[in-house]
């Protein structure tokens, strides 16, 4: 069933294998409504090998912080409470709509 695949294909993770599940391909039934197919479940694997010698070198944290400007570091009362009420506002309208909707 559905919810039997979509519970054993939300738990498989990346990791450090680097494996995903792949949803089956869909069948087609005698009434033209898509099913998923009985077939054994596929993987899809990385090429990526990050232990591998030609493996490009990743950034660190520092050097990655160290390139975004000191501006996005400084924080600001009057910014942060002006996001937070746009934010509040915009799920306040949201909500209702949703409520005027349904």
């Amino acid at each position: 069933s559905w919810s039997t695949y979509y519970n054993e294909a939300t738990t498989s993770s990346m990791g450090k294998g680097g494996q995903r599940a792949v949803a089956p391909k869909s069948a087609t039934s005698s009434t033209g409504s898509a099913t998923l197919s009985q077939s054994k479940e596929q993987v899809w694997t990385s090429s990526y090998n990050p232990l591998a010698k030609d493996a490009p070198e990743l950034p660190t944290k520092g050097q990655i912080k160290a390139v975004i400007p000191k501006e996005c570091f400084q924080r600001s009362a009057f910014w942060s409470t002006f996001y937070l009420m746009r934010d509040l506002a915009m799920a306040a309208a949201f909500c209702y709509g949703t409520s005027q909707v349904l």
